[in-house]
């Protein structure tokens, strides 16, 4: 299920401009996930591996909401993506890399590679989806 949404986010069409998100962007999801997997102490297996979802499956469209500084829920508990966070989930999966169990290591493993991916591709081409 993680999947689909991931997929659904990374084609929608997202107006950075506005606080507004589509029906079809999961992506605040995304956000709740790497909280619980990077922020908290003692993540499950579980957590970890839905994380790495989002970052295998949206990694353009989670690097370009940190690089426009996307705000969700402008009304209630603002939340603002900013480097920082992008920051702490790279590093939170260098963390998992060096204890996950051998079923999720790939996904750990995987998720990172996206990560950087997306990353280098904007600072190489300039790219803002």
């Amino acid at each position: 299920m993680i999947a689909l949404l991931a997929q659904l986010s990374a084609a929608s069409r997202a107006n950075y401009t506005s606080s507004e998100v589509t029906d079809v962007d999961f992506s605040p999801l995304a956000t709740h996930a790497f909280h619980q997997a990077f922020e908290e102490s003692s993540p499950t297996d579980p957590i970890i591996r839905t994380a790495c979802m989002w970052l295998i499956y949206a990694p353009t469209r989670l690097w370009a909401n940190i690089q426009h500084k996307r705000v969700f829920n402008p009304n209630h508990n603002e939340l603002v993506l900013t480097m920082e966070m992008w920051n702490i989930w790279a590093e939170g999966l260098r963390k998992a890399k060096q204890s996950c169990r051998p079923e999720t290591c790939p996904l750990v493993m995987s998720a990172i590679a996206k990560m950087e991916i997306a990353q280098g591709e904007s600072h190489v081409e300039g790219a803002q989806p």
